[in-house]
């Protein structure tokens, strides 16, 4: 597995945390992901995928959760390979 970091804007609540880290969870590129800090409206999560990066994002794109974002997107996270906004 490769571990990397994705960070997920427009989490503004438990509600929001939840779907988010369930979506990531459910996965099938994913093997494990947790929480690695959290600022107000994002998160920043260590995931630990089965491929790289690039998986990743294939997979995340083929779902309706999360969208792909620019790390402008998340202000307050730097260092995060992978930039994602929770859709409503």
């Amino acid at each position: 597995p490769c571990a990397c970091c994705g960070c997920v804007s427009g989490i503004d609540d438990v509600d929001g945390f939840a779907r988010a880290r369930n979506y990531l969870r459910g996965l099938s590129a994913v093997e494990d992901v947790y929480a690695v800090e959290a600022d107000p409206g994002s998160v920043l999560w260590e995931l630990k995928a089965r491929g790289g990066p690039d998986d990743l994002q294939r997979a995340i794109a083929l779902g309706e959760v999360l969208a792909r974002a620019t790390a402008g997107d998340n202000p307050g996270q730097t260092g995060a390979e992978l930039n994602f906004q929770l859709r409503p």
